[in-house]
């Protein structure tokens, strides 16, 4: 879609990245857009994303097709995500990612900085 959006923008990314299977991918991020470059690049993935997406009732629909994870392992997301770290090696096992953004929110500078 930012192709097509902006097409002036060159998107040069190695070979190498694009051929990464079977991975967990840590990454913190500047912008909401970040997450949504990184999982364009692989056709199949996961994210944990924050359990109060889960609870939102059209977004809900949305996170929950996309195999997405609840952050939190209480509360009424317990079972799924109970569900998703149990069914998670057989999903590596077949090439699929996990990306895991541990800040939970953009930030530039990072909870490391300083």
């Amino acid at each position: 879609m930012l192709r097509v959006l902006v097409p002036w923008n060159r998107w040069r990314i190695q070979k190498e990245v694009l051929e990464i299977r079977s991975s967990v991918i840590v990454s913190n991020h500047v912008s909401y857009l970040d997450p949504l470059l990184m999982i364009a690049l692989f056709e199949k993935h996961k994210t944990i994303v924050k359990a109060r997406f889960f609870r939102m009732p059209v977004f809900r629909k949305v996170v929950e097709l996309s195999g997405y994870l609840p952050s939190a392992s209480n509360g009424e997301t317990s079972n799924r995500m109970v569900q998703q770290i149990e069914e998670m090696d057989a999903y590596l096992g077949s090439g699929g990612n996990l990306f895991v953004f541990p800040e939970g929110t953009r930030s530039r500078t990072g909870p490391w900085a300083g």
